[in-house]
């Protein structure tokens, strides 16, 4: 579980450079070929390669943001997830995915209901709860116009309300100008307001 709030620390290759698409498309193969191979019925190792598979796709963000079909697949890995956990008598555990899986999508709905009754519960479980705790807020600014990524989502800058919880910001100018604004940000109270500000320059 470690790993899914950890973000990748290289930033070896500009966003738009051929090598840096080439790296997006290994990566979705690399998630398609992880589910495939723990939906076949693997599950030596089948944590660790979840939630490698997942994080991979982490240094893509703003091309992640536009592809349903690897966002609709990165649901399902955490589902997976959810379910090995569930299978290992770990509930703690999937809890803490689940919640993961519920802030990434955003208002969009899991695929909780395909993975049996249990795992559905367990989803409307933590939901209600993490709607019942309340909200915090981002808000962004930028020295340029810029791009605002909230957990791989596309949002428009200035103050987004937020599950409490850690969430994954990525702020880039629109220019190309510069190194993008990679934030871990954790919302730990109802209210709390956490303010970030990109400067390419």
């Amino acid at each position: 579980m470690r790993a899914l709030l950890l973000w990748g620390l290289l930033w070896a290759l500009e966003a738009t450079s051929p090598e840096h698409a080439r790296g997006y498309e290994l990566a979705k193969v690399r998630l398609e070929q992880t589910l495939v191979w723990v939906n076949n019925g693997s599950q030596s190792n089948a944590t660790n390669a979840l939630e490698q598979a997942i994080v991979a796709l982490y240094e893509y963000t703003p091309l992640m943001a536009g592809d349903d079909e690897v966002l609709e697949n990165r649901d399902l890995a955490l589902m997976m997830l959810v379910r090995v956990y569930l299978a290992q008598e770990r509930p703690e555990i999937a809890s803490a995915v689940m919640d993961h899986a519920l802030r990434n999508a955003g208002g969009r709905a899991l695929p909780a209901a395909m993975f049996g009754p249990r795992l559905e519960t367990l989803h409307d479980e933590r939901r209600a709860e993490l709607e019942a705790g309340g909200e915090g807020s981002l808000r962004v600014s930028c020295a340029q116009p810029c791009r605002v990524f909230v957990d791989e989502r596309e949002v428009i800058s200035g103050r987004l309300s937020m599950l409490l919880g850690q969430h994954r910001v990525w702020v880039e100018a629109v220019s190309g100008e510069g190194e993008p604004l990679r934030e871990v940000v954790s919302i730990d109270a109802p209210g709390q307001v956490i303010e970030l500000r990109h400067d390419p320059r």
